[in-house]
């Protein structure tokens, strides 16, 4: 931050993030759509039948059992009755029955006393065949259970009936305890009794088939609607983890707060808007002169505005415009800035003192058959070598001339230092376009010789780690840095513009 105070990222740093990466995000969505639709497409059709079995205690635990109808036993039964639908037991006799090993699962519920057959299968009328199979096979199960449960209950019951009638001609007549033992001889009976009927009405309980399965119409799968919302939600939240994923690894700087992060501390003078228009870096395109109402343009009278409220406080007649590395747009941005200058009234000079790439010259359509290097070598006067601007009164031209086999010994002369000082006297701004910092010397060098230091950086190009550098680079020889100027920005906003953008390089 340029208060030197850290934050933690803000839901709008977010936003900007995701924006950044949204071309990411869709094309990670539309991939998890496009296979959700391939898959759903090949995935074969499969059909599901229910069928209803209601769990009743059975026979012989509603006359033995006087807790049978208790609700805890109940759910206790249900719970009971569910495992034995799914043992090996039932699959097979299931199995026995159709002919073949069906697909089925069971579901119950504490608060109801039927449990669901739910069978699937590739064939509609084979799904409810083998849902009512199934159940049919459970009841049959459980009917020969309980009849196996009725005939050794009846046979216990008969056997303490056998040994009442023993004890009974043993017992006192009218004593006490052979009314007991009749009592319960009697009770004996009666259960001996129902448990008959109960058979021979064939009521032996347990379960029984509530509702069969319908031939269902329409398949379970696949569903092309359901997948692909799923592949829509796991492609966003894919897509979104990608692009911080992303970002975490992309050392660019990217915003106006990278720049500033990474700035230590130096402000952020200006943002210049990027746009498609131009993407021939070899085209020098001065939107300054060409689209005066463009955004691109406003950006640079903004940075020239920032300039003249530096100046309140500090002489700066001479500025170095330079980045971290090449193709950041420390050039154009010189360019547009002279025009910038010179249309609010200031008698502005630029010196071409990249000795290696010089540029300038290409933005106004000068030559550069003589220029700095020419003064440094004494082979021409400074009134032969600078150029005035067609159109532009207030702009004139020192170009970086013929190139030199030694350019940073050529900068650190007294001759190069004391070439601006002259420039300087007749003019009442100065820019000097100097070779980027981390690669050469020379840009060291020329900000011992100048007022100021701007340090210009390109959005999704310039690296945080580079210019960070650079800035420690700058001031360890005790540079004047007084901003930064970011490029190629997507994140400003401007108003009352008629053109279209402008993209730096």
């Amino acid at each position: 931050m340029a208060d030197g105070n850290l934050r933690g990222p803000s839901m709008a740093d977010y936003g900007r993030l995701l924006w950044r990466q949204r071309w990411l995000i869709i094309a990670t969505v539309t991939v998890a759509v496009a296979v959700a639709v391939a898959l759903s497409a090949r995935q074969q059709r499969v059909y599901q039948a229910t069928t209803d079995v209601i769990i009743q205690a059975s026979a012989v635990q509603q006359l033995l059992d006087s807790t049978a109808q208790n609700p805890l036993n109940i759910a206790r039964n249900i719970a009971t009755e569910a495992a034995v639908l799914q043992s090996r037991v039932v699959q097979d006799a299931a199995t026995a029955k159709l002919g073949h090993a069906p697909d089925v699962s069971v579901s119950s519920s504490d608060t109801s006393d039927v449990v669901s057959v739910v069978a699937q299968s590739r064939s509609a009328r084979r799904a409810a065949a083998d849902a009512d199979g199934y159940a049919d096979a459970y009841v049959s199960f459980r009917h020969k259970q309980t009849d196996s449960q009725l005939v050794q209950a009846g046979a216990q019951i008969e056997l303490k009936i056998a040994a009442i009638d023993a004890r009974l001609p043993t017992l006192r007549a009218g004593s006490p305890e052979l009314s007991t033992t009749e009592q319960q001889r009697s009770f004996l009976q009666q259960q001996l009794d129902q448990l008959q009927l109960t058979a021979s009405l064939n009521q032996v309980g347990g379960a029984r088939v509530l509702a069969r399965a319908d031939v269902p119409t329409t398949p379970v799968e696949p569903q092309p609607v359901r997948n692909v919302a799923i592949a829509l939600v796991f492609g966003l939240l894919l897509g979104i983890g990608l692009a911080f994923l992303r970002d975490y690894f992309d050392d660019s700087v990217k915003t106006r707060q990278d720049l500033e992060l990474v700035g230590l501390n130096l402000p952020v003078l200006a943002e210049i808007p990027s746009a498609s228009g131009w993407r021939d870096r070899a085209v020098a395109t001065l939107v300054s002169r060409e689209s005066p109402n463009s955004p691109g343009a406003e950006a640079y009278r903004t940075l020239r505005t920032a300039i003249l409220f530096l100046e309140i406080d500090q002489k700066l007649r001479t500025i170095q415009i330079t980045s971290a590395n090449s193709a950041e747009g420390k050039t154009t941005t010189i360019a547009n800035l002279a025009v910038a200058f010179a249309r609010a009234g200031r008698r502005v000079a630029i010196i071409d003192c990249d000795l290696r790439h010089p540029r300038v010259h290409k933005f106004f359509g000068l030559s550069n058959e003589l220029g700095f290097t020419s003064l440094l070598l004494g082979e021409a006067s400074l009134d032969d070598t600078v150029q005035r601007v067609r159109d532009e009164p207030n702009i004139t031209v020192l170009s970086a001339g013929p190139p030199l086999p030694n350019p940073s010994e050529a900068l650190s002369t007294l001759r190069a230092r004391d070439l601006i000082a002259s420039v300087e006297k007749s003019c009442e701004l100065v820019l000097v376009d100097s070779p980027p910092i981390l690669p050469l010397s020379d840009a060291l060098i020329v900000s011992g010789m100048v007022d100021a230091t701007l340090v210009v950086a390109s959005a999704k190009s310039s690296s945080r780690r580079a210019l960070h550098r650079a800035v420690e680079v700058l001031r360890q020889v005790d540079a004047h840095l007084v901003g930064m100027v970011l490029n190629n920005s997507e994140s400003i906003e401007t108003y009352g513009s008629n053109t279209q953008g402008y993209v730096d390089r």
